[in-house]
């Protein structure tokens, strides 16, 4: 290798030369170790440098790790594993040590510093389990990664006498490495310490001032230890000077790539990272998904009357709890703090009081990056929200909050982030675990932090919480807690044995003058508004109702809204409050105003009020002014019109509830205290039997079904039963649609929610017979009407969409236990049942629907009501249609249940359909169950002797009838190469697969699998019979020893897979085989982060030659190899599907496909029949999809993306199907050939004949160009079938030439032709929409000669074909065959526009969309 010297007595000139390089190294890369070692080392506290310097062998920080792992007194198993974690990086890291010792002496130091990095990040991480198991996750990442260096060390140690190029670039990769994991193991330590990490190397190539993520950095250390690996097989393996110069160079680059910021562009520097540390913040509280916080406590402040609440800020117990900080390491009792008080006290005024005093910037305000003071973090549980009331609720709320008030320190956000990678689960939310275990390390990691809880006792948990809290104040020192509530909570004993505790007296001097402060302002006012007499004393009455209210703010409120009603005369209110002693409480007091209510609203018009607070008590969120407005009018037999609803909606809550239900800040309605909810329910369900019941008091039960009543009439029969926006192709949007009709949103789940809640016995009273109420026989003819008419259904599964809430049926009560409700019912009872049977199969078939539609109707709600999804997925429960239908090929005939559809290929006249099953055998399908595959750790098992069995079948299309099959055996040990162990797909699960050569002529009698060619003789020349009655058919089989003409160009069996790609010509005479080589991935192209593909050596491309053909192909097939090529395959052709960049042609033996040469990739011509090799380019740019046209004259195709993805073609993006907005891809590109593109055979001059065929092929270019070559091709003969992707020319009604293309856009799951015509239209119709598990699958044609089936009339077929690919999954078993859609013309949705072409080309193709 370049570089080493060879060995001698006596150094030379260059030999001395190069020691003296190897020495320059030498104290070079000792610099960088002592470098890094004293920055790190500065870094760090004289208590921390001992701990450092305790370990200088691997063996004693391994058993130090395993004794703290050992001694932990809760996670011992789990802190176990991590160990062995830690171990594995540990003896991979050892004998690096051993190698760096080749090319420089290593400091004990040097390794000591690693070893007390790893044991400090193990010991200070054990109290955080989550954490550590992510960083043991990183490290034993890191350790899989590293080279096995045990096996280099005396490779090097030999060659560390010949000093040259090698040794530098080797030892400088060494201390590169060893940098890169002290800075990532220093910045890991960092996270624990609440210390910003400072190591900054003054080296050029190892500057770290710009700060990245942490995340950010394990990612692109592990990218460098990719490259280091591959530098150092370079090196060892004697590769070329070049090629590891190379490799070198880009190492030290991505080594060297953060460099310190310019002073010129600091400020633009410090911008960046300022705007990707927010990004981040903000993707870290999604992940949290936190409830909303901050409007209870912004309510509770505008509810304060000023100069109130103060006292409490004076308390003494509350002082001590406040200065907790001040010894933080105190007794845990002086940081938890509880204050109790009576329903309705104000405690919720009073913490928001507290709150305002910890520290006003814990809300909103801006936090500084250098702040180190305390932080006030809060939730206000309210059972008026039931859907954001749960423990979990409090602790997400609570975090979001810190990494908001944080969201400037790099630390917390790191630390954060360390959890957020979804590694492991891949949810997008983060678990209620998660968000623990970032909590507790931000606590323990943060100064002083305050968490403060109001409304224990309305938490739906509360035992829950006091554990979750237990648990965070026992990791956390520095934090402290303050629960407010009701006594009725019972705290655990160790609360009550360590807490302080503030009981609020109701008597309490300071809180009865709060109230007075309170009640004056608004007595007085009643008073100017002559409300009350003159004879009134205002302070007298002020006294007299702080001294009733014995300390219940609430109660005073009451009593005022109450007196403010304008219902009420002045008599009234004095007798109320000359009456007081009759309201010694709350509960006498709502009493007072309900039954006030039910005098004032008698007959019909009571009907609303009891809606209203059934809504309001019983509804499953909170329901906004809108959806209440309609909600409490809503008629249960007929549409809801103008005349329902109550005029001034807003103005008439008041007095309809008697100020009882109030609006929140963003237009929610809800009771102004908890209290009068548990009141209306507890008399709701508690009235006496035999009394005669309230109007206004409805129990749970029949609420429910009131509720569930106007929400299945609401959609039956005031929304309008068709498409949302008006037109089926056309979009709804989600406010336009909230506008028309405010109570949909809710009816969506709100339907079936509260009918099954509704199926409960009642409680302690009689059915009500108020005329708002619901019946049994009512709910259950609207339950039965809506589950009868598809076209409500369908509304509602499009609004649901529309929501983002995917329409589905939950588990309803058992039928049985139901039935005693309904006794005197029958008619209700026979319904219900018919009702239960229905829905149990719409469940069934919304679950079909969602795995097979979501994709499109989370965008495109509106699609069904299309044609597309009730063809392909049907159900009495949405619209049917007589547009369009899926007619499925080859489903039956099958002589096992299991087998895997391999592909299918239509005929030439498109007339026919061949079809490839694949049988596996018993036993692998047995083996590879996806249970079985995981306890075999993903191994692909197949034990039995059987073989294998292939089918091919011939169906006509006409009739979809089989017209003939064949069976083929493949042999076991044939098959073995192909059956693969199981591995984790895209789709994130462990599958085994399988691989199955083939090919299938265009006319369908000749095919190929494995090595195996079967072809179909009929005793018919040239019949192309579709029905195969009356036909003798013969099948004969050729086995062709393909490896073999492969064994001489690679003897090794080391350079090609077993995998091969075959396609035979129009006339069946030719043969082609692609074998494809082993590849190199340098980045994976397949991940999100893009990259290339790069091959170790050429493609193969061999030739075969049926000696026997002839045109009437009546004699027996006897296929031979012909000629054999090699070349350079273009990446993003070859790695989606390299039979793609192939093309025959119609009449000679020439063949266009496209590679790479001189590192450049076109389009190429190969006369194949010469002993030369004379291929010469035709196009600069490489055709994907090429055709040659009728005459041979022309070849044309498409650009070949250069962004691809396994398993599919050229990713096409459009905004939107539906959209009238046109977006430009992928130019057509076409070559002009010279008339005699076939050879003369005779010629002696073939490199002449080439370059002047080379000089006369034009590559069309220009818009006068194009017009002329599309013309000429319209005028051709069109073949019947157009293929997906490829360029078809024809003429419209009109004669005007136009150019189409069929697409798949898969990521919208449409079928899309593209029109072009040399006038400027261009069109694009979209065919179809495709299920989600099928579209992977399919290859598209459009079939013109076959005819409407019955019933139909004008139609399209496009047929979609079972795609070949390189392996199929076990999943793949009886899966969708292929199909025929059949869709009449006029149902096709079309977008028109027009053009310019001169304007458009500007010397290019116009691009087709």
């Amino acid at each position: 290798m370049s570089g080493f010297s060879q060995p001698g007595v006596g150094d030379s000139p260059d030999q001395t030369q190069l020691i003296d390089e190897s020495e320059r190294t030498s104290v070079e890369v000792t610099k960088i170790f002592n470098e890094a070692l004293g920055f790190f080392i500065g870094n760090l506290s004289q208590p921390e440098k001992k701990y450092f310097s305790e370990h200088e062998n691997a063996q004693s920080v391994i058993i130090a790790i395993k004794a703290i792992a050992e001694t932990h007194p809760v996670h011992r198993s789990r802190l176990t594993t991590a160990c062995r974690k830690f171990q594995h990086l540990v003896s991979r890291l050892q004998p690096y040590f051993d190698v760096v010792e080749v090319f420089v002496q290593a400091k004990p130091e040097y390794m000591a510093l690693i070893w007390g990095s790893l044991k400090m990040i193990f010991k200070l991480s054990s109290n955080y389990i989550s954490f550590l198991e992510k960083m043991a996750d990183m490290f034993n990442n890191i350790a899989t990664q590293l080279p096995a260096y045990e096996e280099f060390v005396t490779i090097l140690q030999r060659r560390a006498a010949y000093r040259g190029e090698t040794h530098t670039r080797l030892a400088k990769a060494l201390v590169y490495l060893y940098v890169d994991i002290l800075s990532f193991c220093h910045s890991a330590y960092a996270l624990f310490i609440n210390k910003k990490p400072s190591l900054k190397l003054k080296l050029n190539i190892a500057s770290r001032l710009v700060w990245q993520p942490f995340d950010v950095q394990y990612d692109a250390l592990m990218s460098r230890i990719k490259q280091h690996n591959n530098l150092l097989d370079l090196e060892l393996r004697l590769a070329s000077t070049k090629e590891a110069i190379a490799h070198f160079t880009r190492y030290e680059e991505s080594f060297t790539k953060i460099r310190p910021p310019d002073p010129k562009h600091k400020e633009i520097h410090e911008d960046e990272g300022l705007t990707q540390l927010l990004n981040r913040v903000e993707r870290l509280k999604k992940w949290i998904h936190p409830p909303q916080w901050t409007e209870r406590l912004e309510e509770a402040r505008e509810k304060r009357a000023p100069d109130t609440g103060g006292w409490i800020l004076e308390n003494q117990t509350y002082q001590t709890w406040k200065k907790f900080d001040r010894e933080p390491n105190g007794p845990q009792g002086s940081r938890i703090l509880t204050i109790q008080g009576k329903v309705g006290y104000g405690k919720t005024i009073l913490c928001s009081i507290i709150i305002d005093d910890l520290g006003s910037y814990a809300i909103d305000g801006e936090c500084a990056a250098t702040h180190t003071g305390h932080s006030v973090v809060f939730y206000f549980f309210d059972k008026r929200h039931r859907d954001a009331n749960t423990p979990t609720d409090a602790i997400r709320a609570m975090l979001a909050q810190l990494i908001h008030l944080r969201r400037f320190d790099k630390i917390t956000v790191d630390a954060a982030y360390i959890i957020f990678k979804k590694d492991k689960t891949g949810q997008y939310t983060a678990s209620k675990a998660e968000v623990l275990a970032v909590l507790e390390m931000l606590l323990g990691h943060l100064k002083f932090t305050y968490l403060v809880f109001d409304g224990l006792d309305e938490c739906s948990d509360p035992q829950e919480l006091l554990k979750m809290l237990g648990l965070i104040a026992e990791q956390s020192k520095t934090s402290a807690i303050l629960l407010v509530g009701r006594p009725s909570v019972q705290l655990p004993a160790r609360f009550n044995k360590s807490c302080v505790r503030i009981d609020l007296d109701p008597n309490h001097l300071q809180h009865s003058n709060d109230m007075a402060i309170f009640m004056l302002p608004q007595l007085q006012e009643l008073s100017d508004e002559y409300l009350f007499s003159e004879e009134l004393d205002i302070d007298q009455t002020v006294e007299l109702i702080t001294t009733k209210a014995n300390g219940i703010f609430l109660w005073a409120k009451l009593l005022l809204d109450y007196l403010k009603l304008s219902s009420l005369t002045i008599q009234d209110r004095e007798d109320i409050i000359n009456d007081l002693y009759r309201l010694p409480d709350l509960d006498s007091l709502y009493q007072v105003i309900l039954a006030n209510l039910e005098n004032r609203f008698p007959g019909a018009s009571l009907n609303s009020v009891s809606r209203l607070f059934q809504l309001v008590a019983y509804a499953r969120r909170p329901l906004k002014l809108a959806e209440l407005h309609h909600a409490i009018s809503l008629p249960f037999d007929r549409q809801q019109t103008r005349r329902d609803l109550i005029p001034n909606i807003r103005d008439s809550l008041g007095p309809l509830s008697g100020s009882l239900i109030e609006l929140t800040r963003d237009g929610k309605a809800q009771f102004i205290h908890v209290s009068i909810r548990e009141y209306y329910v507890e008399i709701s369900s508690t009235q006496n039997q035999d009394a005669t019941p309230s109007r206004l008091f409805t129990g749970e039960d029949l609420a429910n079904r009131n509720i569930a009543a106007s929400c299945l009439s609401y959609i039956i029969y005031t929304v309008p039963p068709e498409p949302l926006s008006g037109s089926s192709q056309i979009i709804p949007n989600a406010q336009v649609t909230k506008g028309k009709h405010p109570f949909l949103e809710y009816s969506l789940e709100g339907w079936i929610k509260h009918f099954s809640r509704g199926l409960r016995p009642p409680r302690g009273r009689a059915e009500s017979t108020a005329g708002g109420d619901v019946t049994w026989t009512q709910l259950s003819h609207l339950l039965n009407t809506f589950l009868t008419c598809e076209k409500f259904t369908t509304v509602w599964i499009e609004a649901s969409w529309l929501y983002e809430k995917p329409p589905a049926v939950p588990k309803l009560p058992d039928l049985n236990s139901i039935r005693s409700l309904l006794t005197d019912h029958p008619e209700a009872l026979r319904l219900i049942r018919d009702s239960y049977k229905s829905l149990e199969e719409l469940s069934r078939d919304l679950d079909t629907l969602h795995k097979s539609w979501s994709h499109i109707l989370i965008k495109e709600p509106n699609e069904i009501w299309e044609p597309s999804i009730p063809a392909f997925t049907k159900s009495r429960f949405w619209v049917s249609t007589n547009k369009a239908r899926v007619i499925k090929i080859s489903q039956s005939q099958m002589i096992s249940e299991d087998f895997i559809v391999v592909c299918s290929q239509l005929s030439q006249d498109g007339m026919r359909m061949g079809v490839v099953k694949l049988i596996p055998t018993k036993q692998w399908i047995d083996d590879n169950k996806p249970e079985r595959v995981i306890q075999n750790n993903g191994k692909c098992i197949d034990g039995s002797h059987d073989n294998w069995i292939a089918r091919y079948e011939i169906w006509s299309l006409i009739s979809n009838s089989l017209v003939t099959a064949v069976e083929i055996t493949l042999p076991r040990k044939d098959m073995q190469p192909f059956v693969k162990n199981a591995e984790t797909f895209p789709h994130k699960t462990i599958e085994a697969s399988v691989s199955l050569p083939l090919g299938i002529s265009d006319d369908l009698r000749v095919i190929i699998i494995l090595n195996t060619i079967i072809s179909v003789r009929t005793d018919e020349p040239g019949n192309n019979s579709n029905s195969g009655q009356g036909t003798q058919v013969t099948f004969d089989h050729q086995v062709l020893n393909i490896h073999s003409y492969v064994d001489i160009v690679d003897p090794t069996h080391r350079s090609f897979r077993k995998l091969y790609h075959l396609k035979f010509d129009q006339s069946n005479k030719y043969l082609v085989i692609m074998h494809e080589p082993l590849l190199e991935a340098i980045d994976n192209p397949f991940l999100p982060s893009g990259g290339k593909y790069r091959y170790r050596i050429p493609w193969i491309l061999q030739i075969f030659c049926d000696e026997n053909h002839s045109p009437e192909q009546t004699t027996v097939p006897l296929y031979t190899h012909f000629k054999t090529l090699r070349f350079s395959a273009v990446p993003e052709i070859a790695v989606i599907a390299p039979l793609r960049g192939l093309a025959f042609h119609p009449s000679e033996p020439v063949l266009a496909f496209t590679q790479v040469l001189n590192g450049v990739s076109g389009t190429y011509i190969w006369d194949f029949e010469e002993a030369v090799d004379n291929a010469f380019r035709v196009h600069d740019m490489p055709m994907m999809d090429p055709v040659f046209s009728a005459d041979g004259h022309f070849l044309h195709g498409t650009k070949a993306s250069s962004e691809f993805y396994i398993g599919s073609i050229s990713d096409l993006e459009i905004d939107c199907i539906s959209s009238q907005r046109l977006n430009m891809t992928r130019q057509p590109l076409i070559t002009k050939l010279p008339a005699d593109i076939g050879l003369e055979r005779s010629s002696s001059c073939k490199g002449k004949e080439i370059q002047r065929l080379q000089k006369n092929t034009q590559q069309i270019q220009g818009f006068e160009n194009f017009r002329s070559a599309a013309l000429e091709l319209a005028a051709q003969p069109q073949p019947p079938v157009q293929r997906a992707n490829t360029l078809s020319f024809s003429k419209d009604a009109d004669g005007v030439a136009q150019i189409s293309r069929l697409w798949e856009l898969r990521k919208d799951s449409a079928v899309v032709l593209t029109t072009l015509g040399l006038d400027g239209k261009l069109q694009n119709e979209t065919l179809s929409r495709l299920p989600d598990e099928t579209q992977q699958y399919y290859d598209i044609s459009i079939v013109h000669g076959l005819n409407p089936t019955d019933g139909m009339k004008d139609t399209m077929h496009i047929v979609l074909n079972r795609s070949s690919r390189r392996f199929y999954l076990y999943s793949d078993l009886n899966q969708a065959p292929p199909a025929i859609v059949e869709r009449e013309r006029d149902s096709i949705p079309s977008y028109v526009t027009t053009v310019n072409l001169e304007v458009a080309f500007n010397g290019q193709l116009p691009k087709l969309t």
